[in-house]
Parts: structure tokens; C-alpha cells; sequence
């Protein structure tokens, strides 16, 4: 059911060396900005100085223990 004016499937799907350069062109990017991903400001008046969004922050990076010690 394709239409011979859409181009091919295969044009929309990267090759894994196409894929893994744009990654890395994106990881040099943001390591050259500092790494850090957060806007300076969240909904105009929330900075990264802020307890309640350092809080958030702080509990949506929370990493849970892989081994549970005790059981």
C-alpha cells in the first residue's frame, strides 16, 4: 500500500555507524557545555538553586541498590 512517492524504507533507518557517530557528536556537545543537561530555569522562577526543585531533582536521580542486603 505504498506509494511510489514515498521513499523507501530503508531511507528513513540509519546504518549503526551513522547511529553511533551522531552519538558521540552529541556526547562531545554536551561535555563541552559543562555535561550539565538542566536549563538554568524551570517555569520561569524555579532555578537550580531552589530547594524544592533540588529536592526533585535529587529524588528523580536517586538510584535504588541493586543488592539488598539482608535477604
Amino acid at each position: 500500500m505504498a506509494d511510489s512517492s514515498s521513499p523507501p524504507l530503508s531511507s528513513y533507518i540509519m546504518d549503526e555507524e551513522t547511529l553511533k557517530r551522531k552519538q558521540k557528536e552529541k556526547l562531545k556537545k554536551l561535555m563541552a557545555t559543562g555535561g550539565n543537561p538542566r536549563p538554568a530555569r524551570s517555569l520561569l522562577f524555579l532555578t537550580l538553586r531552589n530547594p524544592f526543585r533540588k529536592a526533585c531533582i535529587s529524588i528523580v536521580e536517586w538510584k535504588y541498590p541493586a543488592v539488598v542486603k539482608g535477604h
